[in-house]
């Protein structure tokens, strides 16, 4: 599935950026006959890795480098937000802080 992926970074990123929910199609697969990349997969995490793409291209960075940071920023926003959970409900902040730890740990490696 990484070449279905990465291809569908790539063609988001070179179709329009501002037509999320209408673009459907990437006409840049099957020898430029299209494809339907947002009937399968989630559209959202696809379009912020071609909107980090379409920035980061500029510093000679990949579509897998943008995945890549978009990866970082889920575990790291997730982790975040189960340290607020946490904390909320045990009303302490280590243990809170070291199950935010582990989750992101065990997320990383199990995902």
């Amino acid at each position: 599935d990484s070449d279905f992926h990465v291809g569908s970074v790539i063609g988001l990123e070179q179709g329009n950026l501002l037509d999320i929910f209408n673009q459907k199609i990437i006409p840049s697969f099957a020898d430029n006959l299209g494809y339907g990349a947002g009937i399968f997969y989630p559209q959202l995490p696809h379009y912020l890795a071609a909107v980090v793409y379409h920035f980061i291209k500029i510093f000679g960075l990949g579509p897998i480098a943008a995945m890549k940071i978009v990866y970082f920023l889920v575990v790291f926003f997730s982790g975040y937000f189960m340290y607020r959970f946490l904390r909320h409900n045990f009303k302490r902040r280590t243990p809170a802080l070291l199950s935010a730890i582990l989750y992101m740990k065990f997320y990383v490696k199990y995902s």
